[in-house]
C-alpha cells in the first residue's frame, strides 16, 4: 500500500488554460520572481506538487502550476495554469489523490469569485473543471480543504460572504457528486455574534455521513471591517449531519 503524505496550503486557477514551460523560474530569488508551493502529495514512486509563481512575460502575473517530481527531486512534468491577460490573486488550494488513482484539488477561482474542483491525471492534464458558489452579488469564496467519500463524492470547505460585508461571513461545505456537480451547499454562521471573521481549517468525514469542521473566529471590529486589539478570538468545532443540521459544536 502506497503511503501517502499530504501537506496542505493554498493555490491554483484557471486550469482549462495551456500550460507554458516556466519550471526553470520556480527557483529564481531575484527580485522579479516569488513561488510558493501549497500542496504537496507523496508516495512511493513520486512527488506531486502545487502552487504559485510570478510570470514576467507576457506581463507579470501569477501562474498556478502542477509538477510530478522524482522521489530524489528530478522534474517528470510540469503544468502551468495561467491567464495571461490579466494578474491573479490565487490562493488557498487543497491536493488529495482521488479513490481511482488521480489527483483532485480544490482553491479559489479569482475572477468569479468562488470555488473551484479540479481532477487531474499523473501528468497534471485537467480531467474535470467545475466551479461553485458564484451566486451571490459581490461575494468571495475561499476553499480550504477538500475531501472524498467511499461514494466518491467530494465535500469542498470554504469561506464565504459578501466583500466589505464581515456580519456575512460564513463557513462553507460544498458537496458535489463525482462529476463535480454540486448537490449541497451548507452555510453555517458563526455562534457567537460579536465573532464575525471566520478562517476554516480542517474538514473530516465520518462513516454515518456526518462530517466535522473545525474554525477560527474573531471581533469584534470597526467600521473599517478590522479587527483590533481588543477583539477575540475563539476556536469553533462542530459535527454536522447529512443535512447541514448541527449535531454538537465546541466554542473555546
Amino acid at each position: 500500500m502506497k503511503k501517502l503524505l499530504i501537506v496542505t496550503c493554498l493555490c491554483l486557477t484557471c486550469l482549462s488554460l495551456t500550460a507554458q514551460p516556466y519550471f526553470n523560474e520556480l527557483y529564481r530569488t531575484d527580485t522579479n520572481k516569488a513561488t510558493i508551493f501549497r500542496s504537496i502529495v507523496a508516495t512511493d514512486t513520486a512527488w506531486y506538487i502545487t502552487g504559485i509563481t510570478l510570470v514576467t512575460e507576457p506581463v507579470p502575473h501569477n501562474a498556478g502550476f502542477f509538477a510530478r517530481l522524482s522521489t530524489t527531486g528530478n522534474l517528470q512534468e510540469l503544468k502551468i495554469y495561467t491567464d495571461t491577460l490579466r494578474p491573479l490573486e490565487m490562493w488557498d488550494d487543497a491536493l488529495m489523490p482521488t479513490n481511482d488513482g488521480h489527483f483532485v484539488v480544490t482553491g479559489r477561482n479569482p475572477i468569479e469569485n468562488n470555488s473551484f474542483l479540479a481532477v487531474f491525471d499523473n501528468n497534471g492534464d485537467t480531467l474535470l473543471y467545475t466551479c461553485h458558489n458564484g451566486i451571490y452579488p459581490n461575494s468571495v469564496t475561499r476553499s480550504t480543504q477538500i475531501k472524498e467519500d467511499d461514494q466518491n463524492n467530494y465535500y469542498i470547505l470554504a469561506v464565504s460572504g459578501i466583500i466589505y460585508k464581515p456580519d456575512s461571513t460564513r463557513i462553507t461545505v460544498i458537496k458535489t457528486d463525482p462529476t463535480g456537480n454540486e448537490t449541497n451547499q451548507f452555510d453555517f454562521q458563526s455562534p457567537d455574534p460579536f465573532c464575525i471573521f471566520m478562517t476554516a481549517s480542517d474538514l473530516q468525514l465520518l462513516p454515518n455521513n456526518h462530517f466535522i469542521v473545525s474554525a477560527t473566529i474573531y471581533g469584534p471590529c470597526n467600521e473599517q471591517f478590522l479587527a483590533t486589539d481588543s477583539c477575540r478570538g475563539r476556536t469553533w468545532i462542530f459535527e454536522a449531519d447529512s443535512l447541514g443540521n448541527i449535531v454538537w459544536q465546541y466554542l473555546s
